[in-house]
């Protein structure tokens, strides 16, 4: 009954979506030529599927992700409410006391653990290797609210940075992250 239960609550893995994530040009239809006759962007069938299925899959990942950034920039703020820290053996109880009791730091922390379980249902449904590249858009995303929210400087060299994680996150993003879909224990990469 409880693995009944619990096989409800998890969500789809890639196989139970029964989309084939692979593309290729055989699949891929001509775009039409006619105007969509709604808002959405006219995209080709079978890459549609495909993007709305890997949106699926990713959903869980990406809310992390912005749940992470958000906790982050509480956890800032807090933290840059309590001044500079540093541990000495006079001061610690005083520091965990006023850490513990700030309440910008136990709303970050919050968030920042209902990130982690929004990240636990994103590695049950796809593989690790796929899903940790989209942590590194936090990195995307905490420099642009760092930079609007907390007004901190950017140098070229840190916007340069940033552009070569989105390539990746992007080169991770397009690749099929039903390459590696052997999720039982001492199975690895096959040669």
């Amino acid at each position: 009954m409880l693995k009944f239960k619990l096989a409800r609550l998890r969500g789809p893995s890639i196989a139970e979506t029964g989309l084939d994530l692979k593309l290729s040009a055989t699949e891929v239809e001509p775009p039409s030529l006619e105007q969509p006759k709604s808002d959405k962007v006219a995209l080709p069938g079978s890459f549609q599927a495909t993007l709305k299925g890997r949106l699926k899959l990713l959903a869980p990942v990406l809310i992390s992700v912005i749940l992470s950034m958000v906790g982050q920039l509480i956890l800032k703020r807090g933290m840059s409410d309590l001044g500079p820290v540093s541990f000495t053996t006079r001061s610690l109880p005083e520091i965990i006391w006023s850490i513990a009791t700030d309440p910008f730091i136990i709303v970050g922390m919050v968030i920042y653990a209902v990130s982690v379980l929004y990240w636990l249902v994103g590695l049950s449904r796809v593989p690790l290797s796929y899903a940790y590249p989209f942590i590194s858009l936090s990195y995307v995303l905490i420099l642009g609210a760092s930079f609007f929210l907390l007004g901190e400087h950017l140098s070229l060299l840190r916007i340069g940075g940033v552009l070569v994680i989105c390539l990746g996150v992007l080169l991770v993003a397009f690749s099929n992250p039903s390459d590696n879909t052997n999720h039982t224990k001492g199975e690895g990469v096959k040669p």
